[in-house]
C-alpha cells in the first residue's frame, strides 16, 4: 500500500475536464462542457463499486485464488471471500505516485511486490493525455523477473453525459459471450452467440436491462453509450479483447451512490479466471514491456 492519502489530480484542456485518483490511479471524473462522461464520486478514499481504478496484475477473478505458471503452483489471498475467489489484482488499493503533471497530462506509476501467491516483481504506470475532444489511457508493464505472468483491466463507469442509464443506448462491438456460473461468476463454458451479444452489437436499449456479464471481442473493443445529447466513445487498442458488462441494480442487492443504476463496461486483455485457464495471459519477460491504450471520446450526437 501507499505511504499517504489518496489525492486528485486535475486535468483541463479546452471543454474538456477530468480527475485523476492516485488511488488505484482511477479516473474519477471526466466532463466535457461540465457533462458527465464517466460516473463520478465524493471521496477520493472510497471509489465506489472500483469505479474508474485498474485492475492488474489480472482483472476480474481468480478460482479459490490458485493457479499455476512455469510448473509452480501459487495461492493468492482470497479478496472475495462470499465467492472463494481472488479478484482484480492488487494495484486498486495503492496509492500511486504522480511521477508528472502539466495540465492536460498527468503520469501515475507503482510498485507490485511480491507478496502472498505473486513472487513476480512489476512496475506498472497510467499517463493521461487530455486534448479538446478526448481522454487517452496509456498503460506501461514491466517486470525485473525473467518471466512473469500479466493481465490488465479498467474499471469504468461510462455516462451519456449525465443521462439515467435507462434512457441510455449501449452499443459494443462484442463477437460471443462467455458464460459464467451465476454462483461464482467464473467461465462455466466456451464462448457462444447469444441475443444478448447480437444487441449490444447493434446498440441496445438498457431501460431495465441488468447485466453482469462477459464477451470476447476480435479486435480492440469499442464501446459507445449515448443519449438524446451524445454520449461518450471508449476506444481500446487491440489487446483488449475482452469486456465485463456490469449494470448495478436492485436486483444484485447493489446500485450505484447518487445515481442507482449505472454501466461498467471494463476492457480487459484477458477473461475472468484467466491466471488458471491462461486464455489470452500476457507473459511479461524482462527487459520488454506491455503497452496499450484506451481512449475516451465525447460523442455530440445519438447513435442512428
Amino acid at each position: 500500500m501507499g505511504k499517504c492519502e489518496p489525492h486528485v489530480v486535475h486535468l483541463k484542456c479546452g471543454d474538456m475536464a477530468a480527475e485523476i485518483n492516485t488511488l488505484g490511479a482511477g479516473l474519477k471524473s471526466l466532463t466535457y462542457n461540465g457533462d458527465p462522461l464517466v460516473e463520478t464520486y465524493t471521496s477520493p478514499n472510497e471509489p465506489p463499486l472500483a469505479a474508474g481504478l485498474w485492475l492488474a496484475p489480472w482483472p476480474n477473478r481468480t478460482e479459490d485464488g490458485t493457479f499455476e505458471f512455469e510448473g509452480q503452483e501459487h495461492q493468492l489471498d482470497i479478496t472475495e471471500p462470499e465467492r472463494n475467489n481472488a479478484i482484480h489484482g492488487f494495484v486498486h488499493k495503492q496509492v500511486w505516485d504522480v511521477v508528472q503533471h502539466y495540465e492536460n497530462v498527468a503520469s501515475l506509476s507503482c510498485e507490485i511486490a511480491p507478496t502472498q501467491g505473486w513472487p513476480w516483481p512489476i512496475t506498472l504506470s497510467v499517463n493521461y493525455q487530455l486534448s479538446p475532444f478526448e481522454l487517452t489511457a496509456t498503460v506501461i508493464a514491466q517486470t525485473e523477473a525473467p518471466e512473469a505472468p500479466f493481465a490488465l483491466g479498467w474499471h469504468t463507469y461510462l455516462s451519456a453525459k449525465g443521462a439515467e442509464t435507462d434512457r441510455s443506448t449501449l452499443r459494443v462491438n462484442v463477437e460471443k459471450q462467455l458464460p459464467l456460473d451465476a454462483n461464482r461468476n467464473l467461465p462455466c463454458g466456451d464462448l457462444q452467440e447469444s441475443d444478448l451479444a447480437k444487441k449490444l452489437r447493434q446498440g441496445t436499449s438498457l431501460q431495465g436491462v441488468v447485466m453482469d456479464d462477459c464477451f470476447r471481442v476480435d479486435r480492440g473493443l469499442v464501446a459507445e453509450l449515448t443519449s438524446d445529447d451524445g454520449g461518450v466513445r471508449m476506444v481500446c487498442e487491440d489487446a483488449f479483447h475482452w469486456a465485463q458488462i456490469f449494470t448495478p441494480d436492485e436486483s444484485f442487492g447493489v446500485t450505484y451512490p447518487g445515481r442507482g443504476r449505472a454501466v461498467a463496461v471494463e476492457p480487459m486483455t484477458a477473461p475472468p479466471n484467466a491466471l488458471k485457464s491462461a486464455t489470452d495471459l500476457a507473459t511479461l519477460k524482462h527487459p520488454g514491456l506491455f503497452c496499450s491504450t484506451v481512449k475516451l471520446q465525447v460523442m455530440h450526437q445519438r447513435l442512428n
